[in-house]
């Protein structure tokens, strides 16, 4: 069942692994146990991350910031005890191939309206999501570099909700989704041309999902 579901799971998305350092809550991890990032170096939230959960080359936290645990008192010796058996192997993560980019033409322009034919590529999405219930998924909006950054990492931030609200809305659990914003960050086309505008004026959306090994 797990390799089926990587197969079904390979035709629709993409992400890359990069190792960082030992996973604490609230971040994805592979089989190593070691976070998880994206194609553009962000670390994965797992959809109880909060912003307290931030680690060291996380989400903007560097090094120094980490503040050292006040050391434990000696406890006393336990007294022997009879050896448990050892308990059943973690969830592995399984990385799919391709992601599903809804383009700019499927907003009404300059806002963060979705247009109806955005819907059908969509609901392909709330039907992966009802058939593989331990994936999550991971919704980053993008601009092209018309206007403001600050205006655009807002609108990029909005159009990523709208697609969440979308999916929501159609019952998948919003513990499962996350977002966020890039603005024109990370062009896939031309910034000179009307078509390369379009192309980079996008919604992506990347999955994760954890099999029982």
């Amino acid at each position: 069942m797990a390799l089926y579901s990587c197969i079904a799971l390979s035709a629709m998305f993409s992400t890359q692994a990069i190792s960082a350092t030992s996973a604490p809550d609230g971040y994805v991890v592979n089989s190593s146990g070691v976070i998880v990032r994206d194609n553009y170096g962000d670390c994965w939230h797992t959809g109880s991350w909060t912003p307290a959960m931030a680690v060291p080359g996380c989400d903007g936290v560097t090094a120094s910031e980490r503040v050292a645990a006040p050391p434990k008192a000696v406890a006393p010796a336990p007294a022997p005890v009879v050896a448990e058996a050892a308990p059943a192997p973690g969830p592995k993560t399984i990385f799919t191939d391709k992601p599903i980019t809804i383009e700019g033409a499927n907003f009404a322009s300059g806002s963060a309206i979705l247009k109806p034919a955005a819907f059908r590529q969509l609901d392909t999405v709330v039907e992966f999501a009802a058939k593989y219930k331990e994936a999550n998924l991971a919704i980053v909006g993008y601009t092209d570099n018309r206007g403001s950054e600050a205006a655009n990492q807002t609108l990029s931030a909005q159009r990523a909700e709208a697609v969440k609200a979308y999916l929501v809305n159609k019952g998948v659990d919003a513990g499962r989704i996350s977002t966020s914003g890039k603005g024109s960050a990370n062009p896939v086309g031309d910034n000179n041309t009307a078509a390369g505008r379009a192309q980079n004026r996008r919604v992506e959306i990347n999955s994760v999902e954890r099999v029982a090994q």
